[in-house]
């Protein structure tokens, strides 16, 4: 692993307005090496994270991933999990970022790799603490923890990101209601990552024709 260096002001700003240049730097895989992102992955990235309105906020709120197995989608998730806490600018309250799906060993699937890279990055692992199944920035009141559809009580948080994670056999909204954003965020975020499914009465699907029809609320 290269040797690391305090992440400075002038640094983090960078991150803030590039998350392809935040994960290239400082999300590290199993062999120690920082991820290097796929051109397809970075035209995801930037489509989400750099389409701003006049006043620097992100416009979309949605992003719904189709991608095959062992295509890196876990990864992409969670260095988008990775960002939020890190780097995403706070406004009002500290960011709330939930990992969810079916069940919580699905849901638990993305903290555990943003767990992961988190502890083979010194720098990053200084500024966390670590619980059973929540990460916090102590400086920043940022937070990721895991929910699932199995066993949840999702009411009364209030999340900056939902992370999503194979939600094809999701099979209400319950979880999804519950995780609504509050008006009071000013650039929230729903990141899904699944494969395709084939019900069509399903949260996926409604999300999807969603897409279609170019909605964003």
């Amino acid at each position: 692993m290269m040797k690391m260096q305090p992440i400075t002001t002038e640094k983090l700003i960078e991150y803030q307005n590039n998350i392809c240049v935040f994960l290239e730097e400082q999300y590290f895989l199993e062999s120690g090496r920082a991820i290097v992102l796929e051109p397809i992955q970075k035209k995801i990235l930037n489509d989400i994270f750099q389409t701003k309105d006049k006043n620097g906020i992100r416009i979309y709120n949605d992003a719904l991933i189709g991608m095959i197995k062992k295509s890196g989608k876990s990864s992409l998730a969670s260095g988008v999990a990775l960002y939020m806490l890190f780097c995403d600018p706070i406004f009002d309250e500290p960011n709330e970022i939930y990992s969810i799906a079916s069940d919580k060993d699905q849901a638990s699937i993305i903290w555990s790799k943003t767990k992961k890279a988190i502890e083979r990055n010194p720098i990053l692992l200084d500024s966390v603490k670590i619980y059973r199944d929540s990460i916090v920035v102590p400086s920043t009141g940022n937070i990721y923890k895991v929910l699932s559809s199995d066993s949840f009580s999702a009411h009364g948080l209030n999340p900056q990101v939902v992370i999503g994670d194979e939600i094809w056999n999701q099979k209400n909204r319950d979880l999804l209601d519950a995780l609504q954003f509050s008006p009071t965020r000013k650039q929230p975020l729903r990141f899904i990552v699944t494969y395709a499914g084939t019900n069509t009465v399903t949260p996926l699907f409604e999300l999807y024709e969603k897409g279609l029809n170019k909605e964003n609320k």
